[in-house]
């Protein structure tokens, strides 16, 4: 990734280039251009667009490096399907990421037999 930004850096004269999206939607395009160094404004006229902007891009850099506990609600939901703990306290991020992992496999398989069944062409090339 250093290697990019250097390149981009000398293609702009030394200096990061400014990146303007003006129809930014998630926010891949100013995403990607923050992680290449990039100066970037972003906007979006969508409401809906302009929060998932603002979490896509501000919040993570306001919270990088901070660890929270997961609310109590989150903990009780999750405790069943985690076999490692007796607690809903003591569910790890481990046993969460499982759980997260074993329901997308579900979706995925049922996305699969939807497809199937409606015959559907995978757009994906698989």
């Amino acid at each position: 990734m250093d290697w990019f930004r250097e390149e981009i850096r000398k293609a702009y004269g030394g200096r990061a280039p400014r990146v303007l999206d003006p129809f930014a939607g998630g926010g891949a395009i100013p995403l990607e251009a923050m992680r290449l160094g990039c100066e970037v404004t972003a906007i979006d006229i969508n409401p809906v667009a302009w929060f998932i902007l603002k979490c896509t891009l501000e919040y993570p850099q306001k919270l990088a490096g901070q660890k929270r506990r997961l609310p109590d609600f989150a903990l009780r939901r999750l405790w069943p399907f985690s076999p490692s703990t007796s607690k809903p306290a003591a569910l790890k991020a481990k046993d969460a990421e499982r759980r997260a992992r074993q329901v997308a496999g579900r979706c995925k398989r049922t996305q699969r037999e939807l497809r199937t069944c409606l015959a559907l062409p995978d757009i994906r090339g698989r």
